[in-house]
Parts: structure tokens; sequence; C-alpha cells
């Protein structure tokens, strides 16, 4: 179990399939609203793929399109945790921007830009943290970043128990998968903040 999740492919596993799962809901929820034809799950659909392709591409540990967005590369531990940053960064823009331009809910105008803002900011963090420069900041960041990982770890195995009070039939299967893909990559990205390889990086 230790080797699974210190090979950096494995990370890229989880991410594909947390993108694959993703894209599947995105497209079934589509098909059951084909008379409304609503846009807003089209981003899901985008994202769903993105995360799919960005996946395959660091478990294949072959380059591709999505490369930029794993700047420190797709092989390193700091590298596919910093691009996950940037991946969540990347996608929460697109997201947002098709819940607030074509969710007819109320209140989704401002919760898409909410989330377009809480994206500008993680790219930001992102950022700061490759930019090849060490201070008090990136300190803060680190250790923020433990504690995001760690509750998102404890949180995705406490709401796991309760997923059947939410989804039925075949959405309860695909939210089952994708909530253990997630738990075992936030187990692994806060793995890799506690060795010396990324330490060294803050």
């Amino acid at each position: 179990m230790a080797s699974f999740l210190d090979n950096t492919k494995n990370f890229g596993l989880m991410i594909a399939i947390i993108g694959l799962v993703d894209l599947i809901v995105s497209v079934l929820m589509l098909i059951e609203d084909m008379n409304n034809l609503s846009l807003m799950y089209i981003g899901g659909i985008i994202v769903g793929l993105i995360y799919l392709f960005a996946g395959i591409m660091v478990y294949t540990q072959k380059p591709g399109a999505l490369a930029p967005i794993f700047p420190e590369g797709i092989s390193s531990k700091f590298g596919v945790l910093t691009g996950y940053i940037f991946l969540v960064g990347v996608t929460g823009i697109i997201d947002g921007i098709f819940v607030a331009a074509f969710s007819s809910a109320d209140g989704n105008l401002m919760a898409g830009i909410g989330t377009i803002v809480l994206a500008i900011i993680i790219i930001a963090v992102g950022w700061i943290i490759t930019n090849d420069t060490k201070n008090v900041l990136d300190k803060v960041i680190y250790y923020i970043l433990i504690i995001i990982f760690a509750l998102s770890v404890i949180l995705g195995l406490i709401g796991i128990f309760g997923l059947g009070d939410y989804y039925h039939d075949m959405y309860l299967i695909l939210a089952i998968v994708e909530s253990i893909a997630a738990i075992v990559m936030y187990l692994m990205a806060f793995l890799y903040l506690l060795s010396a390889e990324v330490k060294a990086k803050f």
C-alpha cells in the first residue's frame, strides 16, 4: 500500500478516475435535462475531460497539451502536487463561468462568481509556491495545505457513509467511486507534503 501511495503515477490515476466520474455524471444530467438543454452541464463535461486527460497524462508519464498546468513536471511529488493545485484553479474558473452564465437557479450567479474568485486565489497559491522563492508566506501556505488535505481525508471518510442519503442507483455507485478516489488522492497529497522532497521546496 505504501508503494502505491508513493508512486506519483497513481496520483494521476486518481485524478483520471475523478474526471471520468464527473464526465459521466455531467453527461447523464445533460441527457435527463434535454428539454431545457442547460449549458451549465457543458461546463461539467469540459471540467471532467480536463481532469481525465490530465490524470492520464500523469499516469502514463507522457506530457501532453495540459503539461503547462504542471509547471514542475508530472513525475515528482512536488510536480503532481502543485499541478493538481493549478488544475483545481483552472477548472474552477471554467466551472464558475458556466454556472454563472448558464444556470437559471436563483443565487447561482453569485455562486459562479464566488467559484471564479476562489479559483483565482488557488492559482495564485500555486504560483507563489512554484516561483522559486522561499519566504514566510510559502511556509504559511505549506501548513495550510497540510491542514486542508488532512481534513479532506477525514471528512471524505466520514462523508462516504452518508452518500446513500443523497444519491441512488447508478449515481450512488459513481459517488462512491469518486469519493474513494478523492480520499486516496488527498491522502497521497498529504503524505507528499510530509516528504523531505516536497518540504525542501517550501
